[in-house]
């Protein structure tokens, strides 16, 4: 035997000659390790519900009779031909110049097809109504997932719409994820997010900061190098132009973090405590500063964790110093309620 039918076809079609479907798959006992089992085929001209002199059968209704759905004007036709279902072929980029098309296949004759497409992505140039459809990115500046649809109507009934979508419109918009708290001299593997979608990446970081190996490639490993914030930059190109992406990060030589970063109503600032044994750090301070460097919190203290109240701080960026002995690590702090 040389096919068998497996576990979960029933259903399936049976085909003749002409490849039209005669039977379906109804069940059987067949296996690898039952070959010579046998299976049983439901006959089509049974399941249709008329005679061979298109008689109905006796007894049979548009509830159990395929003749009802598939023959609904009553033509008597015994075989019928099925159609190509209409899909969309295109270019996998569109950039704002030059414009790219689209194309409808396989559309029946008789309908009509309008087109529609995400519009703040997207400038339609040409083919409105017809099956080619040619489209741009709206603007020189714009990145983004794009889709064209092709709504095909016979003029009776709803349009029915073919997608295609999953192509990239304009510049890269690359996002870099990574650890946002790194720790000096550890190095961390930073991403982009999508990673896919664009030809060349250069990585490169302000100089608290180094790029260890290849700047090239959709990851890189940072290594920290002094303390506060620091910035990772990745720019991206396509065959649509160059996008830019940015990552602001805090970096501890001390252990400290602060968190949440845009703060509301408090903010936490914590040290790991194997940074207190390491660095004999006993009592360290913290100091807070508004916009116009007037101190607005100042506390001392040994525990590892210390949560201050900022809901009457109005909104802005203060300047946050972890004092320890002789030694300043300065941070940003943002509120915004």
């Amino acid at each position: 035997m040389e096919e068998l039918l497996k576990v979960g076809s029933s259903g399936s079609p049976l085909f003749n000659e002409n490849q039209r479907v005669i039977g379906q798959l109804h069940g059987g006992w067949a296996s690898c390790a039952l070959q010579d089992s046998a299976d049983w085929f439901g006959a089509f001209d049974y399941s249709w519900g008329r005679e061979a002199n298109n008689n109905p059968i006796q007894g049979r209704s548009h509830s159990n009779s395929l003749y009802y759905w598939l023959d609904p004007d009553d033509v008597g036709d015994m075989t019928t031909n099925t159609i190509s279902i209409p899909y969309i072929t295109g270019p996998d980029m569109v950039c704002y110049s030059p414009s790219q098309t689209f194309t409808l296949h396989d559309r029946p004759s008789g309908t009509t097809v309008n087109w529609t497409y995400n519009t703040s992505l997207l400038y339609p140039v040409s083919g409105q109504g017809t099956n080619n459809f040619t489209v741009r990115a709206k603007t020189q500046y714009v990145g983004g997932e794009g889709w064209v649809q092709a709504n095909i109507s016979t003029g009776n009934c709803d349009a029915v719409g073919f997608r295609r979508q999953g192509f990239w419109v304009g510049v890269p918009d690359p996002t870099v994820d990574g650890n946002e708290y790194p720790e000096c001299f550890m190095r961390e593997w930073y991403f982009l997010d999508p990673e896919d979608m664009w030809g060349t990446y250069y990585w490169h970081t302000d100089y608290k900061l180094r790029v260890i190996g290849s700047p090239y490639g959709h990851k890189a490993q940072i290594e920290p190098l002094e303390e506060g914030t620091g910035q990772i930059f990745c720019d991206v190109t396509n065959t649509c132009g160059t996008g830019y992406g940015r990552l602001v990060i805090y970096i501890s030589c001390r252990g400290f973090k602060m968190s949440p970063n845009p703060a509301d109503d408090y903010v936490e600032i914590s040290i790991d405590e194997n940074k207190l044994v390491e660095n004999k750090i006993g009592e360290y301070e913290v100091r807070i500063y508004n916009g116009m460097n007037i101190m607005v919190s100042q506390i001392r203290t040994r525990k590892p964790t210390l949560r201050i109240n900022t809901s009457q701080f109005i909104n802005g960026i203060y300047t946050v110093q972890f004092i320890t002995g002789d030694k300043l690590q300065v941070e940003q702090l943002v509120i915004s309620h």
